[in-house]
């Protein structure tokens, strides 16, 4: 069980006075393992945790005992500042009994009494979290671990999988795949630019298809590619839409309902540093806070009484680098974060400190709202996911070999080796996903659209997805203890694939300065099985297409997981097995958010800038 264990720090001083809501107490933050050496003062009540010995081995989170002496027991809090003001007119709040919530935000349909069968679901969105940042996933760097006490607890409480994969190498284009449950190699087909999906493009989006089964839907921080939450299957909306404008973490305004830069953050109108939010974090409003009280307070409304289920997409802006900027600008200068997490002492550059404590503090977020569930009553009743949008970054000044982000794979954000595309990602459902259990089997964010659906009892034939429905993978038999999901590298699902464009050799991050690159265009990877296949420049770039002419190179991931050893030429019939396949599904080159300039020529709407800051 995760401790109750609360305390407000500077950095949680919200009152949600525009939302008609309380803040409850579980939004102060915790008390946990991960904070050394760190005093905290409540009123008149200071407690100082001092718990760097806590191993955290055990699947319950922290308690008092002789490795974590210094736990203080629950304490009661009061709501000191008023940091957010909503900018719009109020009405009811979607399924529930509060008063005042943004008319944008409101649904017109009341909560029934009968409660469905269906579960409430959960989808927690890392931004540019590397594989081997979580600490259940391998990573070797001299700086040691980062501390991710509760991501541990929340895979040990039910499955981690080793071979997941996000929906792309950046963000956007990731998300794309997310929602629509359609990998890069449709994305011309169906018109997508892959930075942007807009209501009027009518692509279903899985939210919507939950909103039609009866699910009450929210989502609270960085909801791109979608451009009107409100009209693409959420009810309420709290965060940032624009990509860009999510680099901003302690900005003026974020975005409520309909509007955008609608909803005022006014500790943020003072004069802006690292140094000043970190000193004086009780005066500014860090927008993971906003986004995480918000999601805890709508969570603690919909629960409230028996009705339908909901689906929360609870998505963080960290650890992706960011600033301390406002409208129109968006810069990245570092990596905000209001509180040190216990790292201030260590003699390593401020931008990895700070990178540290993003981790960490979004670590501390997570165990808050698993508590929630469990304080609430609906820890049973809901199946909770994890995942990270792309692989580790570089920006900011951050070096991703400093902390091993990619836990020893290849590659990074932006680019075509498994480090770029691998997420820690992790499936908890108590009672129904058997716990302890680590899972091979591979799959991808477009595989979310139809298991979601699943859940939700919709079939999904009719939308023409590229992902199955993983949830018997997810089940498994909770009476055997074997794992059965392993690669099969004799025995393939031939009409499995996982297919990835982007542009360079092997995977490095090229701009299109580079005339190599501005002559060879982008290429593609594809896995079946044990085999994958890279090609870091299509042949046809003409139509920007796979085709039988492709050098290939060729990585056999059972034997050789770190993908360094080219084995195409020991293996032909494979390769020509793998550029068949890639033909067969007509699929497109073209790579996104990757400085090719490819929409002049193939969207027909002109160059379009695609900035290294909507990475």
């Amino acid at each position: 069980m995760y401790q109750n264990t609360m305390i407000e720090t500077n950095a949680t001083f919200l009152t949600w006075n525009a939302w008609g809501l309380r803040t409850p107490q579980s939004t102060m933050n915790e008390t946990t393992s991960q904070i050394a050496s760190t005093t905290t003062t409540t009123g008149t009540t200071t407690a100082t945790m001092n718990l760097e010995s806590t191993t955290n081995t055990s699947i319950l989170s922290p308690t008092a005992g002789p490795t974590n002496p210094a736990v203080p027991s629950t304490l009661t809090t009061s709501t000191r500042v008023t940091g957010l003001q909503n900018a719009t007119s109020t009405t009811s709040v979607p399924g529930s009994s509060a008063s005042s919530v943004t008319s944008q935000n409101a649904m017109s349909t009341t909560r029934p009494r009968s409660m469905s069968l269906k579960p409430n679901i959960v989808w927690i969105m890392a931004d540019d979290l590397g594989w081997g940042e979580v600490g259940l996933y391998p990573a070797n760097s001299k700086h040691g671990r980062l501390r991710t006490p509760y991501l541990d607890q929340f895979g040990r409480e039910g499955v981690a999988f080793r071979h997941a994969y996000a929906g792309y190498c950046v963000c956007a284009p990731s998300r794309m795949s997310f929602f629509t449950g359609k990998h890069s190699g449709r994305f011309v087909a169906m018109g997508l630019d892959g930075m942007s999906l807009r209501p009027e493009q009518n692509v279903s989006t899985f939210p919507e298809v939950l909103q039609s089964a009866g699910y009450v839907t929210a989502a609270f921080g960085k909801t791109s590619p979608l451009t009107a939450p409100l009209r693409q299957g959420f009810q309420v909306f709290l965060g940032q839409v624009s990509q860009g404008l999510c680099h901003n973490m302690y900005p003026r305004h974020i975005d409520q309902g309909k509007g955008q830069l609608n909803f005022a953050l006014f500790g943020n109108f003072a004069n802006k540093s690292r140094e000043l939010c970190m000193e004086n974090p009780e005066r500014y409003n860090y927008t993971i806070d906003a986004f995480h009280d918000a999601a805890m307070a709508w969570l603690e409304e919909v629960s409230k009484a028996p009705g339908p289920p909901f689906f929360l997409y609870m998505s963080y802006t960290i650890p992706h680098a960011g600033g301390w900027g406002d409208y129109p600008k968006m810069p990245e200068s570092g990596q905000p974060v209001p509180l040190d997490m216990g790292y201030t002492d260590r003699t390593w550059p401020s931008v990895e400190r700070d990178h540290a404590a993003t981790v960490s503090y979004m670590d501390l977020k997570i165990g808050q709202l698993m508590k929630h569930l469990q304080t609430l009553g609906i820890d049973e009743k809901t199946i909770c996911f994890f995942a990270s949008d792309n692989g580790a970054h570089f920006e900011a000044g951050h070096r991703m070999g400093f902390f091993d982000s990619t836990g020893g794979l290849p590659g990074h954000k932006a680019g075509m080796f498994e480090g770029s595309v691998r997420s820690p990602s992790m499936v908890r459902w108590p009672g129904k996903i058997a716990p302890g259990r680590w899972s091979d089997f591979p799959w991808a964010f477009w595989d979310v659209f139809p298991t979601l659906a699943s859940l939700a009892g919709v079939e999904v034939k009719s939308y023409n997805l590229d992902g199955v429905n993983i949830l018997p993978q997810l089940l498994g038999d909770l009476g055997d203890d074997k794992d059965d999901n392993q690669i099969q590298p004799d025995q393939p699902d031939l009409s499995r694939y996982f297919y990835f464009t982007w542009v360079g050799d092997g995977g490095r991050f090229i701009r299109t300065k580079d005339p190599f690159i501005k002559r060879n265009g982008p290429g593609y990877t594809v896995r079946r099985g044990r085999w994958k296949g890279m090609v870091p420049h299509c042949r046809d770039q003409d139509r920007v297409k796979p085709s039988l002419r492709d050098r290939m190179r060729l990585f056999d991931l059972v034997e050789d997981p770190l993908e360094t050893k080219d084995v195409s030429s020991s293996n032909p019939e494979i390769v020509q097995d793998l550029k068949k396949l890639v033909v067969s599904q007509n699929l497109s080159c073209i790579c996104y958010q990757c400085f090719w300039p490819f929409h002049k020529a193939h969207h027909g709407r002109g160059l379009r800038k695609q900035m290294l800051c909507s990475l």
